[in-house]
């Protein structure tokens, strides 16, 4: 537990945010992140955009942002928030151009939690 809050605080997370946001209880803290790694989220927004269905991707990605906000990955969150904000405007160009840096932070804590909790 304490590599994963280490790791997570130099990722960016603010531990006391968290502390305060999930009451302390750790093992729920986990068990959401373990929520978020087993989601296919990520994939569906990826394919959504893939097909040009923009609205579609809009969706999903304000729920990845939901999630990331609440777990307090905040350089994902940044990113993932701007992203959904281009594609809430209708600015797909935008969105589409963010995409690779968008793909390159997910990667980024996508790799950090797997080394860490699985």
């Amino acid at each position: 537990m304490s590599d994963l809050i280490e790791d997570l605080q130099k990722y960016g997370v603010n531990r006391k945010e968290i502390e305060s946001r999930f009451m302390g209880d750790y093992e729920f803290y986990v068990s959401c992140i373990k929520e978020f790694l087993s989601s296919d989220g990520f994939a569906d927004l990826l394919e959504k955009m893939d097909k040009k269905d923009y609205q579609a991707a809009f969706e999903v990605s304000h729920g990845i942002d939901g999630v990331v906000g609440n777990l307090g990955f905040t350089p994902f969150y940044d990113c993932i928030s701007t992203f959904t904000d281009y594609l809430r405007n209708n600015d797909n160009s935008k969105a589409v151009k963010m995409l690779p840096e968008l793909k390159k932070e997910y990667e980024v804590i996508h790799t950090l939690l797997v080394k860490d909790i699985e």
